[in-house]
């Protein structure tokens, strides 16, 4: 198992990567737990980290009933609609809503609890078939219906890039989703963060105009 002081150092190691970027913003570490036992998880929570991310219900929510009150829940993976009440009731953020239907579900299940929940619109930039996500070329003209649900706030925007090592690729879709991004923001007074970038693309994200990243397996390697 990884040692405390190894997930201590690897946090450390991407805050500083972070300020060597010297960026006008803040910018916010989204800890991705699906490879993380509790311990681990836990031992993330004692380095600093806050905002934590889970692709599975299924395992999120032993962590979540089990790990500290003041971590910030995030769904991140695909949603079914026979799983949105769970995530509802289990989670601060549902940051893979993809579609009208989803959202149909979430402000059903919200209004139910009687609660209001930060959701981000994923969206597929890349337009390749095995991603979700709204259509980029449509999601503008979308936001009269996207935004008629008392019960959810739309806070953010996710996209992932291309699955490619080509960096002039991933470069020009993370513009092309800061730029929508931008668009969007005009639309929707709420939005504030524009999660995109993962571990081996981050800095290229956050050069672009990302705010979150989600970090996965380089936070607990050993």
């Amino acid at each position: 198992m990884v040692t405390s002081e190894r997930i201590r150092q690897n946090v450390r190691a991407l805050e500083s990567e972070i300020a060597e970027l010297r960026l006008d913003r803040s910018v916010e570490i989204l800890a991705v737990t699906k490879y993380s036992d509790i311990p681990s998880t836990h031992l993330l929570f004692e380095a600093g980290l806050r905002h934590f991310g889970e692709n599975r219900i299924q395992s999120a929510i032993p962590k979540i009933k089990t790990l500290p009150r003041d971590i910030h829940w995030s769904m991140i993976g695909h949603l079914q609609t026979n799983k949105v009440a769970e995530a509802v009731a289990h989670f601060d953020r549902i940051q893979s809503v993809d579609s009208l239907r989803l959202l149909d579900k979430i402000q059903e299940s919200a209004h139910k609890l009687d609660k209001k929940i930060d959701v981000f619109l994923q969206i597929n930039m890349t337009q390749e078939p095995q991603k979700y996500g709204f259509e980029s070329a449509s999601i503008l003209q979308e936001i009269p219906d996207i935004t008629r649900y008392p019960n959810v706030k739309i806070t953010g925007m996710m996209a992932f890039g291309p699955h490619t090592e080509n960096e002039g690729e991933i470069r020009q879709s993370f513009q092309d989703s800061n730029a929508l991004f931008q668009q969007l923001k005009a639309a929707l007074p709420s939005l504030s963060i524009l999660s995109m970038g993962m571990s081996q693309d981050f800095k290229i994200a956050l050069a672009c105009g990302a705010n979150q990243i989600r970090i996965g397996q380089r936070l607990i390697a050993e």
